[in-house]
């Protein structure tokens, strides 16, 4: 099929949208019904829309971090009142949270490792660090000679 200029803009502008949301690329294609070739190839001779492409990743990334702020910060599913309306503790309920956090914290460091990945270098300014071990050389001190 092809599209207009006009049609292709508001294609770009929906699933930027979806994505800065949280939305997978996947997903919102799906959505607005648009073969992921066709978006690859627009984005390959598009370079101002590659580029706005990449601010709506990095985008989702904070919307990711902000859903596991909530996520964590939920309990209203932690507790059930069981038959004789006693409140009980929702295990499954407690897993399945603590998958989605864990499981967002794996993507977010993913989609952007730099800010959000396991390893951070505070030390070397960016530089390789050497695994070989350090040597060092202990001298052994004797006791002063008594006078």
């Amino acid at each position: 099929m092809a599209y207009t200029p006009e049609q292709k803009y508001k294609l770009f502008e929906i699933i930027f949208q979806k994505i800065e949301d949280g939305s997978s690329l996947r997903k919102a294609l799906i959505e607005v019904k648009l073969p992921a070739v066709t978006f690859y190839e627009w984005i390959d001779n598009d370079e101002p829309k590659a580029k706005q492409y990449a601010r709506a990743c990095e985008a989702r990334a904070e919307t990711i971090v902000d859903e596991i702020l909530d996520l964590a910060d939920t309990m209203n599913a932690d507790m059930y009142l069981d038959d004789n309306g006693n409140a009980q503790l929702d295990g499954a309920a407690i897993q399945r949270s603590k998958l989605q956090v864990d499981t967002r914290k794996w993507l977010v460091g993913k989609l952007n490792p730099k800010k959000y990945g396991d390893k951070v270098d505070v030390t070397s300014g960016g530089d390789k660090i050497s695994s070989a071990p350090t040597a060092i050389n202990i001298g052994i001190v004797k006791p002063p000679e008594e006078v």
